[in-house]
């Protein structure tokens, strides 16, 4: 299962930050895409605990920004 959101324009970004409820995914990759259609994987979380989740990684210019959940 996946979510993505369009930034509406390309745009830097270093970090996303994942605020789990109740459910949350322990493998869990986050993408990104200039055209939604071609994603290339940013930061890979193999053991994820929930709560709130910071995922940083090297500056990249995008306009999709997809969270994509792994069953374990």
């Amino acid at each position: 299962q996946y979510v993505y959101i369009d930034l509406g324009a390309q745009s830097s970004i270093d970090k996303v930050v994942v605020d789990w409820g109740d459910n949350y995914a322990s493998q869990y990759e986050i993408q990104v895409s200039d055209d939604a259609e071609s994603w290339n994987t940013v930061y890979k979380q193999n053991a994820g605990q929930g709560g709130t989740e910071e995922c940083e990684f090297d500056t990249v210019q995008t306009q999709y920004v997809r969270l994509l959940c792994q069953e374990a």
